[in-house]
């Protein structure tokens, strides 16, 4: 029951799942309260942007 997904996009969304994982172990690990990061959700939502937006996805929608 799988769609045909292109490999670029496969590889790319491989790649954000990856980057809020990280992003979830540095939490959990202690290591981003050692940095002094205040918005881990902030900042992997905003690592998610940049790359959404590098390959060319619109922007978010409003709320």
């Amino acid at each position: 029951m799988h769609d045909p997904v292109a490999p670029d996009a496969a590889r790319f969304a491989r790649s954000l799942i990856a980057t809020v994982h990280g992003h979830s172990d540095y939490v959990i690990s202690g290591s981003f309260a050692l940095l002094d990061e205040n918005d881990p959700v902030g900042s992997a939502l905003a690592r998610v942007r940049e790359c959404l937006a590098a390959h060319g996805a619109p922007g978010p929608r409003p709320a």
